[in-house]
């Protein structure tokens, strides 16, 4: 219960992430997320390939910021395209 209260407070909400919208680029899947903070609207996203146990994901966030969300939405998607562009499947790997 504490705990809730303080996602809630701190903008975890229930802990579900939201999906703004969503873009298939190259071969990829990448997913506008949002996050909601003291100066608005913070890039977060997901890139995916593949389905099923298959699929891989990367999930990312950046400092940038915005208190306009659907400019924080096309900035996410323009960050996802670079990373795609930048790193293609080496996204994927794992880090130690």
């Amino acid at each position: 219960m504490l705990g809730q209260f303080f996602r809630r407070l701190f903008g975890g909400g229930d802990g579900g992430t939201t999906i703004a919208a969503t873009e298939d680029y190259k071969d990829y899947l990448i997913e506008a997320t949002p996050l909601r903070d003291a100066a608005g609207w913070r890039v977060s996203g997901r890139i995916s390939q593949g389905s099923g146990e298959s699929r891989q994901v990367h999930d990312f966030t950046r400092a940038d910021t915005s208190p306009n969300q659907d400019d924080i939405v096309a900035m996410t998607l323009r960050k996802g395209r670079q990373l795609i562009d930048e790193r293609g499947a080496q996204l994927f790997d794992q880090r130690p």
